[in-house]
């Protein structure tokens, strides 16, 4: 078809006048289905300099694009599933050190907390009881689920509160990953 033409056609010529390997991603659309491919082409040149053959090739990436396409809608439908739920999904290290947080209904940015512990957070009396848990998660590598209280700011808060082991590829515990919901 034309559009796809006339990019080939400037690629080819791109890759002519640079003397490198141009390359870039084409959707193309067939009776069977729409197809993408990630497209690469080299320019041959004789001992004059005079561009003789272009050498291409064409990888089919179609499997990939559609994966990211429902990754991206499957994101997209869980974030605004969280947008308006009383849930705070955090990761921490073994030391339990926040490194990732999310959560839409704070009053705060949850990046601020990035690097700190629960310690670093909440009162001393209120961080006794989450550590108890935390730390039962990291020696047994079982997940825990209960029902807490806390008072944070003079307020009673009370939280359905699970926390998993954190695992890596090998199956080695690297952290925690938690959930907070307010149940108050």
């Amino acid at each position: 078809p034309a559009p796809s033409c006339d990019v080939v056609l400037k690629k080819y010529r791109e890759a002519i006048r640079t003397r490198k390997t141009v390359r870039w991603e084409e959707t193309s659309v067939y009776p069977t289905g729409k197809r993408h491919g990630e497209v690469a082409v080299t320019p041959v040149f004789d001992s004059k300099g005079k561009a003789t053959h272009l050498f291409g090739i064409v990888h089919d990436i179609t499997a990939r694009k559609n994966a990211e396409d429902a990754l991206r809608k499957s994101e997209s439908r869980f974030r605004v599933s969280l947008d308006h739920s009383p849930i705070t999904i955090w990761h921490q290290d073994k030391n339990f050190k926040y490194t990732w947080m999310w959560s839409p209904n704070l009053k705060f940015d949850p990046k601020g907390f990035i690097g700190k512990s629960t310690a670093d957070i909440l009162p001393a009396g209120e961080v006794a009881q989450l550590t108890k848990i935390k730390k039962r998660v990291l020696r047994t590598g079982t997940p825990s689920r209960e029902e807490i209280r806390l008072t944070v700011d003079g307020k009673v808060l009370f939280y359905d509160y699970l926390v998993e082991p954190l695992r890596d590829e090998s199956g080695e515990i690297q952290g925690l990953v938690g959930v907070s919901i307010d149940i108050t």
